[in-house]
């Protein structure tokens, strides 16, 4: 619960903090091109680098470049463990276009994605975050803890699903990006 605490005390104490969630809100809505996605992962990364060294606040979406660099490489490294999932799933005969392979790829990137921005801000190497055992090293030394961040992780996305309505049209934009932030911020204190 402490990593919660601070996930959220981080966020907030930021004097910025809703007009950089509402940049982000704006990400997520661009999602579907690719650059919302790549930018928001670039900026969990530049997140998680600055709570590892405790710098305060979030970063500044004024430093794009630095943020697109990081979401490029980090998104690189999503899509190639997207594509061995696909590999395996071909293997095993699953059709492309199917209902499993949409669930199996949601499921990946939900689980995968956090870990993928962690370490990537940790090595800043793309060799390196493709490497699975240092993947999983990073999560393996605190399980139980990671499997409590991705419970409360799931809770506040669903909280953001169920109530996102309530700020019209940009209500779940803001929430989701916001459980998004809390989560990197509960996963960049682990060790």
């Amino acid at each position: 619960m402490k990593l919660m605490t601070d996930a959220f005390t981080f966020t907030f104490s930021d004097n910025d903090w809703f007009n950089k969630v509402l940049i982000g809100g704006c990400y997520i809505v661009l999602s579907p091109l690719f650059i919302g996605i790549v930018m928001i992962m670039g900026f969990q990364v530049e997140l998680s680098k600055k709570i590892r060294l405790s710098e305060e606040g979030m970063p500044m979406w004024r430093n794009g470049k630095s943020i697109f660099a990081s979401g490029i490489r980090s998104f690189s490294v999503s899509v190639c463990y997207g594509l061995i999932i696909l590999g395996i799933l071909a293997l095993c005969h699953v059709p492309f276009m199917s209902l499993t392979t949409v669930i199996v790829l949601g499921a990946a990137h939900f689980l995968l994605n956090p870990m993928i921005v962690n370490a990537y801000s940790r090595s800043n190497s793309i060799i390196m975050t493709l490497n699975p055992l240092y993947l999983f090293s990073i999560t393996g030394k605190e399980f139980v803890k990671w499997l409590a961040v991705m419970g409360l992780s799931t809770a506040l996305l669903v909280f953001a699903g169920l109530f996102g309505w309530m700020w019209i049209v940009v209500g779940w934009p803001l929430l989701i990006f916001l459980a998004m932030i809390i989560q990197t911020g509960m996963i960049a204190r682990l060790d």
